[in-house]
């Protein structure tokens, strides 16, 4: 508005800068122009509510400049638990009543499982980040055992004492 006005002594003259201002809130991009001085102040006068988790680029406090785009991030932090399964070990033992060369599994591995808990941090409706909290064993894993054996086979061989046979051994 073109103002003509005669200024005088002593007057109080206030000049407010209007900024062109982008504001990317719920989904919607809005254009606005207003004489706030901060980002904060803005989101007052133009009725956007943050509730405590909710984060806001720039900063609150950041003074507006013209052609500024303020973001406007609904986070929301949920707990979930998943099962995850515990993979089993794997063990050899050494038997020296298996013959050499042969192994078998003596105990099948069983997996094992846990609930862990995560913490999502939700930011415009999309998960951004999670974090571990803790994890609970429900059910322990059982190690598979395979035997091997260490018994060497002798083959065809005789005993004798003093030259003369006294066992085969095969």
């Amino acid at each position: 508005a073109n103002v003509k006005a005669v200024v005088t002594n002593n007057m109080e003259v206030v000049i407010l800068n209007s900024y062109d201002l982008t504001i990317n809130v719920d989904g919607e991009t809005r254009q606005v122009k207003s004489t706030a001085k901060t980002v904060g102040d803005l989101l007052a006068e133009q009725g956007i509510v943050l509730d405590s988790d909710d984060e806001v680029v720039p900063t609150a406090e950041t003074e507006l400049s013209h052609n500024l785009t303020i973001d406007v991030l609904r986070v929301e932090y949920v707990t979930r638990e998943a099962s995850e399964k515990i993979p089993f070990s794997k063990k050899t033992v050494k038997s020296a009543s298996m013959t050499k060369g042969i192994s078998k599994i003596t105990t099948k591995g069983v997996d094992g499982a846990k609930t862990v808990v995560y913490k999502d941090k939700i930011v415009n409706g999309e998960v951004a980040e999670t974090s571990f909290v803790s994890e609970t064993v429900t059910k322990n894993p059982v190690a598979q055992v395979t035997t091997v054996g260490t018994l060497q086979k002798l083959g065809n061989s005789r005993i004798e004492k003093n030259g003369n046979p006294i066992s085969e051994l095969t």
